[in-house]
């Protein structure tokens, strides 16, 4: 079904980069603010309404702070941007850029706290700013160059709402790593301002996940209650004490493919990184989970999974 813009969700489309000078938040299609643009006074899950997803170049933020998302309904890689000009986007975010919306509760369409895609629901957010504060960065999977984002030894203080992370000065997971705790952190002494990377660690080792990524089943809707890290293909998760169970789903990284069958038969799903309520047919069904190596399937990041199955 299209979807229509709410009224005054999207303030003006212009040719003429002067025209969006009304709108608080407003997307350029050329760096230097030229170009396209697209003035917006609130949160849109999803820029290609309007045509102008994986456009986006320059931002001039001219009231409250705003989180602009690589994946619709604010999933993905999200940065967070403070009132002012940007002429360029970080390299990761340039022509990337799919949702995007306020975090100040004074403008329309601020997203509640605790609902999917809001930093309160990311396991990790960090700060340029050793309070907690200033630019900052949701992170729900593995980073090897938090320079592509912007974020490159600048990087003050942790919040780690779950799971432990490590934190690396050099890119691709080198140089000195620490390994952090959930609870909010200072970054102090060789690690502030330092660090390049980041990713998810398990198990008494550390050990990081794999290439294909890896996913944690839970047991209720809310994300508690048992819960089972997989890292491989698993024919029958009734071997593991899970078969039937999953109510949610944490795709730590990759895309993987959850079956209602053994043997990933029945229907099926394929979910990318990020946290999913499972639904209707999918709602303690599952019975057989796998990495897909090759992404030649649709990748369901938010709504009912159910309307993106297939056999």
């Amino acid at each position: 079904m299209t979807r229509r813009p709410a009224p005054l969700a999207v303030a003006l489309i212009c040719a003429v980069a002067a025209s969006a000078s009304a709108a608080p938040v407003e997307l350029y299609e050329q760096p230097q603010f030229k170009g396209m643009a697209l003035g917006l006074d609130r949160a849109n899950a999803n820029l290609a309404d309007y045509g102008f997803d994986n456009k986006a170049l320059s931002v001039v933020v001219r009231s409250g702070t705003w989180e602009l998302c690589t994946e619709p309904e604010f999933r993905g890689s999200c940065l967070t941007l403070a009132a002012g000009q940007h002429a360029t986007l970080p390299p990761a975010l340039q022509r990337a850029l799919s949702s995007v919306r306020p975090k100040d509760s004074s403008l329309p369409g601020t997203p509640l706290p605790g609902t999917p895609g809001t930093v309160p629901d990311a396991a990790v957010v960090l700060y340029d700013d050793g309070d907690f504060s200033g630019k900052s960065l949701a992170v729900n999977g593995p980073i090897p160059s938090l320079g592509k984002l912007g974020m490159g030894d600048r990087i003050s203080s942790v919040d780690v709402r779950r799971g432990r992370w490590q934190l690396c000065e050099d890119s691709g997971y080198t140089g000195t790593c620490i390994v952090l705790e959930p609870g909010r952190q200072h970054l102090t002494g060789g690690m502030h301002d330092e660090a390049s990377s980041i990713r998810p660690v398990f198990g008494s080792n550390n050990q990081a996940l794999p290439a294909t990524g890896g996913v944690t089943l839970y047991e209720n809707s809310d994300f508690s209650g048992r819960s089972l890290l997989v890292t491989a293909p698993t024919e029958f998760l009734g071997r593991l004490g899970f078969n039937d169970t999953a109510s949610a789903v944490e795709v730590h990284d990759g895309l993987w493919d959850l079956c209602t069958d053994s043997v990933f038969k029945g229907r099926c799903i394929t979910l990318g990184p990020g946290r999913h309520v499972l639904s209707g047919g999918t709602h303690d069904r599952a019975s057989s989970v796998r990495p897909r190596v090759a992404d030649n399937s649709p990748a369901w990041r938010g709504g009912d999974p159910d309307r993106r199955a297939y056999q």
